[in-house]
């Protein structure tokens, strides 16, 4: 496949149409939120039934016909288009065996493979982590090379090959073993995580990181893997430190981080004090892989969803804001170069 570059001004055209895009919608994103709750049962799973119905509807509004004209109608319609057809994905998918497509070169026989891996469809959705799956379909089906899957995973190559062991191993245990019921993140390793926060210990946190783990700031922005500029450590730092490069008038007076247990999975609230007041502002949320952290969801972004736990928790809120502040849509503050400080 041929590399293709993205040009800079087609990725700000992008940039500044989403912003615009999220900042129209502000109105109806309760009633959104509030519907996708109900399709989907529970605070998670509906945000990211919102973010993905938000997607949905940003790519297709301009090659809808007729012009839309009730945004609530339309994006409710959409959701629940994403909604079934999410249903009926996994209905599929568990029902299916993982098929090799006609133009994928089969792999060589000296590498250690089996019918169990090749016929688990249902069971690599049941049973790995989004890691171990990707690495299994991309060497099993794919007969990608181990610097191959490294590369489009943002990992190294011995990630890859202990992904490989593990879902290879995972696949071949039998139904309802320990190992396919993925847990949550323990205790210890938020507490880890909460620790290094209040030390201000950016190394210690990325340290904490699975090789190719990613961090996303929920409808915002998404890192992967630990390349210093781009990847998971400017996010950890801008997650210690806040944004210098913001208004004086946005950043909190002061913060604090502690662990709770919420749905019976230990996740961290943030708390920062402005005007005197204290109230939840952030939620987030972890992925736990062989001890150390394969996944950060930060919900900073996401007022309903930190509403909905704020309420059930019996926490005082202070959210609003459905994206980062910007000078204008698509445009950013000048943002220093934080390895200098790291």
């Amino acid at each position: 496949m041929a590399e293709l570059e993205t040009p800079d001004t087609l990725r700000d055209d992008l940039r500044t149409a989403w912003h615009r895009y999220v900042d129209l919608l502000v109105p109806l994103r309760p009633a959104l939120y509030g519907y996708c709750r109900r399709l989907a049962g529970n605070v998670w799973d509906a945000e990211d039934l919102v973010q993905d119905t938000l997607l949905r509807a940003f790519g297709r509004w301009g090659v809808t016909y007729p012009e839309i004209r009730d945004l609530r109608a339309y994006l409710l319609r959409t959701a629940t288009n994403v909604w079934i057809d999410t249903l009926r994905r996994r209905e599929t998918e568990a029902r299916a065996p993982m098929a090799r497509p006609d133009d994928a070169p089969a792999p060589d026989a000296s590498l250690e493979t089996s019918s169990e891996v090749r016929d688990a469809g249902s069971r690599l959705l049941q049973r790995l982590s989004p890691q171990e799956r990707a690495a299994v379909v991309l060497k099993e089906v794919f007969d990608m090379t181990l610097e191959e899957i490294a590369d489009l995973l943002a990992t190294t190559t011995g990630a890859v090959k202990a992904a490989l062991h593990r879902g290879r191993d995972r696949l071949r245990e039998p139904e309802g073993a320990a190992a396919s019921r993925r847990p949550a993140p323990s205790p210890e390793l938020v507490d880890r995580f909460i620790e290094r926060y209040n030390a201000k210990d950016v190394k210690g946190l990325v340290a904490l990181m699975l090789d190719g783990g990613s961090a996303e700031n929920v409808g915002n922005s998404f890192h992967v893997g630990l390349d210093p500029s781009e990847g998971v450590p400017r996010f950890l730092y801008k997650v210690i430190h806040g944004h210098d490069e913001w208004p004086p008038q946005t950043r909190p007076d002061a913060v604090r981080i502690e662990r709770v247990a919420f749905e019976d999975e230990p996740i961290v609230l943030l708390f920062a004090t402005r005007w005197g007041s204290e109230a939840l502002e952030v939620v987030f949320r972890f992925e736990e892989q062989d001890g150390r952290i394969a996944r950060i969801r930060v919900y900073g972004f996401c007022p309903d969803t930190i509403r909905a736990v704020g309420e059930a928790l019996g926490v005082r809120v202070l959210t609003g804001i459905y994206r980062a502040p910007t000078p204008a849509p698509g445009a950013h503050w000048p943002d220093p170069d934080f390895r200098s400080h790291a």
